[in-house]
Order: C-alpha cells, then sequence, then structure tokens
C-alpha cells in the first residue's frame, strides 16, 4: 500500500482536528493523484479540509493548475493556509457553480455539495476529452432509479464506467466526449 504523501497526511489531520468526516479515501486520493498527472488544468467541487485537493496536488505535473472551491469560509480558509505553500493550487471560497466561470478543465473532481446531481452544469467545466470523477458511491445499485448513475452511465456523450475502490465505496470516472 502506498503511504500517503506528507501534504495529504497533514490535510488529513487538519481534518481529523475539526471531526470533518467527509474527505475522500485514501483510495479515492490515489487515484486522483493519477489522474492528475497528464492533467493541465485540474478543478474540485468541494475541498472539504483539503485532503482531495492534497492528492490531487501532490499529482499534479509541471505547468499544471488545481483551483478548488469550497462554500464553508472557515474550512476554505483552513485550505487556503494549509496549501500556501503550492503555488500551482488556488483556493476559492464560494458556491461551486462560480467554476464554471473558469477556462474548461481537464480533470474535475466533483466532491461536494449537490454537484453530482447537476450534471449537465459540471459537463459544462470540463473541457471536451477531460475527465469528471465522482466519488461516494455504494457499489453494486443499480442504474434504475439512481439519477445520478442514469445521468453518467447513460450519456451517449461520455465514455463512462463505475469502479469499485473499497468493498464499500465506489466511483465514477467519465470522460467528456469531444
Amino acid at each position: 500500500m502506498t503511504v500517503p504523501p506528507e501534504l495529504v497526511v497533514r490535510a488529513q489531520a487538519l481534518a481529523a482536528a475539526h471531526a470533518f468526516t467527509d474527505s475522500c479515501t485514501d483510495e479515492v486520493g490515489r487515484l486522483l493523484r493519477i489522474l492528475a498527472r497528464r492533467a493541465r488544468r485540474v478543478g474540485e467541487i468541494g475541498s472539504g479540509y483539503g485532503v482531495g485537493a492534497a492528492w490531487l496536488a501532490s499529482g499534479l505535473g509541471p505547468g499544471a493548475e488545481l483551483i478548488t472551491i469550497e462554500l464553508n469560509a472557515a474550512r476554505a480558509s483552513a485550505v487556503k493556509v494549509l496549501l500556501a505553500d503550492q503555488r500551482a493550487v488556488r483556493v476559492r471560497q464560494g458556491d461551486w457553480h462560480e467554476l464554471l466561470d473558469e477556462p474548461p478543465f481537464d480533470l474535475l473532481f466533483a466532491d461536494g455539495g449537490e454537484a453530482k446531481r447537476h450534471g449537465e452544469d459540471v459537463l459544462r467545466a470540463v473541457a471536451p476529452g477531460g475527465l469528471v470523477l465522482l466519488d461516494d458511491l455504494t457499489p453494486g445499485r443499480s442504474m434504475d432509479g439512481d439519477p445520478v448513475r442514469e445521468f453518467w452511465l447513460g450519456r451517449p456523450d461520455l465514455l463512462a464506467t463505475e469502479l469499485a475502490t473499497a468493498p464499500s465505496h465506489a466511483v465514477i470516472l467519465a470522460s467528456r466526449l469531444p
């Protein structure tokens, strides 16, 4: 098993100090780190206390940038301090819809809030050929009657798959077709 980077360990400690339990798992974090390696523009919806952002930042390649946005002002402020020495990372405080004003992302981690349920809006923030990762899914559920799975796994303009990252946890990884 891969030991998390020091930045991730610091973010996990920050989340624990605030009793925040909604951070991404290490399995999802390792996947984020891999996906971030080839992306030039990376976005994250829902910074929490910076665990996902730390994984993404630890995977950024030369010249890449990460923008993470958090609605809660206290959490956004804490993440700004945590990531202050990461020149390629910008932390914003605000509603996730504000990311739609940014140029499109090559990789977008739709982690927080209701973004997963607003697929059309999320896709507007992703460049053609770009990737979207959604976590916090229960594996093995049917697509029928699940609006998140129906949208992300049933669209002809996306290549998408569901991956189990742990026995009780799954993600959807989708690529927006050009």
